[in-house]
């Protein structure tokens, strides 16, 4: 019986493909190959450098743009010094990138550490733009009129959304006038959205102009009745330090009365009375302060600088929920652990992708360790580099645990020992870790209850000795169970031995320790499991599994490659590759998608679209039958939904009614408009609205008269469940 369908048909979106962003390694040599192109881009230390000696010599990048498109990190190298002749004329932006260990010694002229002097003769037809990054851990000595941006700036010049943290600035203190700040003079300047956070302004010598000590957070001294200077939404943060003479500092180290000045809506941390924390939040709301956040831990500071460098003061880690969503949030993450907070009956998860790239992990010692719930909401961690061979065991993002251990509690031991230990749903890939034995991506050893669930690895680990594992390295006591994960990557050990794909080495010592695996995926050349331990001695056999249950999971080349290859309940084929546990698609939904747009002619049966009801409580995928005259018994998709928590739903439904139109916006579709010969429809019915976005892994098969299915297409859709409002 002919069926029609009253609602909207859509044509399906593809979901985005997980692709991790490219990792740009520091080079001996810039990697910019035109200094007069309209928009240059930084990229490592040897850039920023190489950008500082063209506008020394005099290219001043007037009307056009300098970006950073990767954190630098300059090494404490002492810098090229700039002179009291030029300076940077462009636009900067930083694009909330991070320039760290800055070091500047010039006792001579007028020196700006980061973009030199700007006379009005070299004034362009706009201001000169500064804007979004931070720089944290700076030195900078210099003669008179020194600044950690401009030493001197007679033009006029917009800083927005700067952030300046343990930075340290001192004149040389020679006979002339000598000033500090982010600019060391200044002509007309806006200066919005910025800090200095932890920062010392220090002057060594004797100042000879009108009497006064010329020393700003911001500005050292406002030239003259005829400057224009404007401080919106900044904090001083600026510290004291009686050892070191080291006194706090005003906004603006001196201004004629006459000149044009106007601070609003700016936080002095030593004047006014804000306190830390989210205790700051009633001074916020008292004054108007509407543009600032309450960090959980330090002083409130601008909004458009709390996500991009204060993201890890903004998280209270001791809640009993934590989201990190940045980059230096997942290493404070693992600085809390070193520091001793176990989080214990808690549950931290992933909000965003992660790229770890240049960063660097706490190494945790085999005390420290997450004892929580790690849900990774199916995001991914991407191009950790761990290289640390001096501690003696490194479990790289989660330590060493240990549910006996004397760094627990009693309360606490009870609590893992009853809830066990979680590590679920997230890739790590891209990734390099070297350490020493016992060393892995998640723990070095586990003496606990411990659950990993849909995690996919692909990195390469090496240990100096034995017990490398993937994901663990030594499995000493306890149950440990992997569901419906994927190891693709290397493990070696220096001595040779003891390495395993999932496990190094399981110890049977003390207590029987079973290791269980479930529908799990071996794609390296190293066997499960390294090695096992038995009352005192090791055995590096690695066909001894006597408590190693392994429960429909498979080494890659068991298994084959595209839609050929043998896909076990539970798992999915790709296009190209092996098969992988179906839980696990978000993260390969590139290469499923990819079976539609590679296709050189039609398919037996392929999908087309997605309809949903107004309500959206149920979908319907429709597909097409390509052949009039093919004598198939059946076709149907096999779906699968998963949702952004990481639950799943999958069926296999058959069809045997075929049509030849559709409906779409009320108005007959026929099966040719739609590319085949017939239609078929699956309808999932039910679904409950509003629960964010479902992914759905939709695979058309068809059935010949002997019972034989073959699949033939298969997509990732991503269906919002939303309602509007």
């Amino acid at each position: 019986m002919k069926k029609r369908l009253l609602s909207i048909l859509l044509v399906a979106t593809m979901l985005l493909a997980m692709i991790p962003a490219v990792t740009v390694a520091a080079s001996a040599e810039t990697t910019v190959t035109d200094w007069n192109a309209p928009e240059i881009v930084l990229m490592n230390a040897d850039d920023f450098k190489e950008f500082r000696k063209q506008f020394a010599a005099g290219n001043t990048f007037v009307g056009r743009t300098v970006k950073l498109g990767a954190d630098i990190d300059l090494a404490n190298e002492n810098l090229l010094g700039v002179g009291s002749a030029h300076g940077f004329m462009g636009t900067f932006d930083g694009q909330n990138h991070v320039i760290r260990n800055l070091l500047f010694s010039r006792a001579e002229g007028y020196q700006g550490a980061l973009f030199g002097t700007m006379a009005v003769a070299d004034k362009g037809e706009k201001p000169v733009e500064i804007k979004n990054f931070a720089l944290v851990n700076a030195t900078v000595i210099a003669g008179a009129r020194a600044g950690v941006l401009y030493a001197t700036a007679y033009a006029d010049v917009i800083v927005e959304n700067v952030h300046l943290e343990n930075v340290s600035l001192k004149g040389s203190g020679n006979a002339s006038a000598t000033y500090f700040g982010y600019v060391g003079q200044e002509c007309n300047v806006i200066i919005r959205n910025c800090t200095l956070y932890n920062g010392s302004v220090i002057n060594d010598g004797t100042d000879y102009y009108k009497g006064k000590i010329n020393e700003g957070a911001f500005v050292g001294q406002v030239i003259d009745e005829t400057s224009t200077v404007t401080l919106e939404n900044c904090l001083n943060y600026s510290v004291a330090n009686a050892s070191t003479d080291v006194t706090a500092v005003d906004y603006i180290g001196y201004y004629p009365v006459a000149a044009n000045i106007t601070i609003k809506t700016c936080i002095d941390v030593n004047k006014d009375s804000v306190e830390q924390g989210i205790a700051a939040q009633s001074y916020l709301t008292t004054n108007g302060l509407d543009d600032w956040t309450a960090l959980h831990s330090g002083y409130p500071v601008p909004t458009t600088l709390a996500l991009p460098f204060f993201s890890a003061k903004m998280i209270d880690w001791t809640a009993d929920e934590i989201e990190i969503v940045t980059a230096d949030q997942f290493v404070e993450f693992k600085q809390q652990i070193e520091n001793a907070n176990y989080f214990v009956g808690k549950t931290v998860k992933l909000g965003a992708d992660i790229d770890l790239t240049g960063r660097i992990l706490a190494a945790n010692n085999d005390t420290d360790g997450f004892y929580g719930t790690f849900d990774g909401q199916f995001h991914t961690i991407s191009n950790l580099t761990f290289s640390n061979t001096r501690g003696s065991y490194q479990g790289v993002l989660f330590g060493a645990v240990d549910e006996d251990k004397s760094v627990l509690n009693a309360e606490e031991s009870a609590t893992v020992k009853k809830n066990g230990i979680t590590i679920k749903n997230f890739s790590l890939i891209n990734s390099t870790i070297v350490s020493n034995a016992r060393t892995s991506t998640l723990y070095a050893w586990v003496f606990a209850t411990l659950t990993v669930e849909n995690v996919y690895i692909d990195a390469d680990v090496t240990g100096t000795t034995d017990c490398v594992g993937g994901f663990i390295g030594d499995a000493a006591v306890g149950t440990i169970t992997f569901k419906n994960c994927i190891y693709e990557g290397t493990t070696k050990a220096n001595d040779g031995v003891g390495c395993g794909a999932f496990v190094g080495r399981i110890r049977n010592d003390k207590t029987t320790t079973v290791v269980n695996m479930e529908n799990c995926l071996n794609v390296s050349e190293a066997s499960w499991t390294g090695c096992y331990y038995e009352n005192g001695s090791s055995s590096f056999d690695s066909n001894k599994k006597e408590n190693l249950t392994n429960s429909y999971c498979y080494d890659a080349t068991e298994m084959g490659e595209g839609f050929t290859a043998t896909t076990p309940d539970g798992f999915t084929a790709r296009n190209a590759s092996y098969p992988v546990p179906t839980t696990l698609l978000p993260f390969f939904a590139d290469e499923v998608a990819n079976a539609r747009t590679a296709k050189t002619e039609a398919l037996a049966t392929e999908y087309y679209g997605i309809q949903n009801t107004e309500n959206k409580d149920a979908v319907r995928f429709v597909g097409v039958v390509n052949g009039a005259d093919t004598d198939f018994q059946r076709v149907g998709f096999e779906i699968v939904a998963i949702r952004d928590n990481g639950n799943v739903w999958s069926d296999t439904i058959e069809i045997q009614n075929v049509y030849s139109s559709v409906l779409e916006d009320g108005q007959s579709k026929s099966a040719a408009d739609c590319g085949g010969d017939f239609i078929f429809v699956a309808a999932i019915t039910n679904m409950a609205a509003n629960k964010g976005v479902v992914n759905f892994a939709v695979k058309a098969f068809s059935v010949d008269t002997n019972g034989v299915k073959t699949y033939n297409d298969m997509v990732i859709i991503s269906f919002d469940t939303s309602l509007a409002a």
